[in-house]
């Protein structure tokens, strides 16, 4: 795969969502929170880690 198709794989949500509980893309900056973009609002908090 290219480095677009794995950009484009990453960024979208399966073709069926239903029954998905979270989705969390571990893309936030800073923090301890992740946040959950499926809309379910069922966020995280990351606990003995540092981000690199």
């Amino acid at each position: 795969m290219s480095d677009e198709e794995i950009s484009s794989s990453y960024s979208r949500l399966p073709v069926s969502s239903e029954g998905l509980a979270g989705r969390w893309l571990f893309d936030e900056d800073e923090g301890t929170t992740v946040i959950d973009s499926s809309g379910n609002e069922n966020n995280g908090t990351l606990n003995g880690t540092s981000r690199t």
